[in-house]
């Protein structure tokens, strides 16, 4: 979900960071920016230490961490815009970027998007090395998603 949400932040602002969910994906984020060319103003790769699952499971917490992740990001990192790492971030752009006033870039949104070309009924979503064909109604709110991640990103230009 990342990649695309770093061709989006680097539209919205000048250096974006990543914020993912554990330690052992930060190198593997850092060596796809580079071979995508999206390194350069890329201020950091941050991860909450949490897994996936504990994304699901505590959500209070996840957020905490992924905002406290992001906040560091901004003020120690100097990044302008954060973009989620992990798929199962989708949705939390909102309440990150309201505790932080920056943009926040939601991939999986982002890919909905790119994917859009390919017909309603036929959104795909790249998760690594894995594609999914995605359903009308998760398309839909993917859609919405990413409404909000726009709105976000263009209000934050006009300040």
């Amino acid at each position: 979900a990342w990649p695309a949400s770093a061709h989006v932040a680097q539209l919205i602002g000048r250096t974006y960071s990543v914020v993912t969910t554990l330690d052992r994906s930060i190198a593997s984020i850092e060596d796809r920016l580079l071979l995508a060319g999206l390194s350069a103003r890329c201020a950091s790769v941050r991860s909450t230490g949490l897994s996936t699952l504990e994304l699901d499971e505590k959500p209070e917490e996840a957020l905490k961490a992924i905002v406290g992740e992001a906040r560091r990001a901004v003020e120690t990192d100097r990044a302008e815009v954060i973009c989620l790492g992990c798929g199962g971030m989708a949705g939390l752009d909102e309440a990150i970027s309201s505790a932080l006033g920056v943009p926040v870039v939601d991939g999986v949104a982002e890919e909905t998007i790119r994917s859009e070309h390919l017909g309603p009924r036929n959104a795909v979503h790249i998760d690594g090395d894995d594609a999914h064909l995605l359903d009308p109604g998760r398309l839909d709110l993917l859609r919405h998603l990413t409404a909000q991640v726009l709105l976000v990103g263009l209000g934050s230009l006009c300040h």
